[in-house]
């Protein structure tokens, strides 16, 4: 999946307020460097199992990110 830093920010929290600490925990670990640069544009790729894709995507539509998959 490939979010803005900004909408992994709105996606982890989503994750995180809903209980879900190792894939939050996973987006914090993969794009925190970022969040800390201030960068919020950048892009950001990263890779889930089948399973964790669909929590990953039902948490993004929750947060208002459009997922295009």
């Amino acid at each position: 999946m490939t979010f803005s830093a900004r909408q992994w920010r709105k996606v982890w929290e989503q994750l995180y307020n809903s209980g879900e600490t190792n894939l939050s925990g996973r987006i914090a670990h993969e794009v925190g460097h970022i969040w800390n640069g201030d960068n919020w544009d950048e892009q950001v790729t990263i890779d889930f199992s089948a399973e964790s894709f669909e929590r990953v995507r039902d948490a993004a539509n929750k947060a208002g990110v459009l997922v295009n998959w």
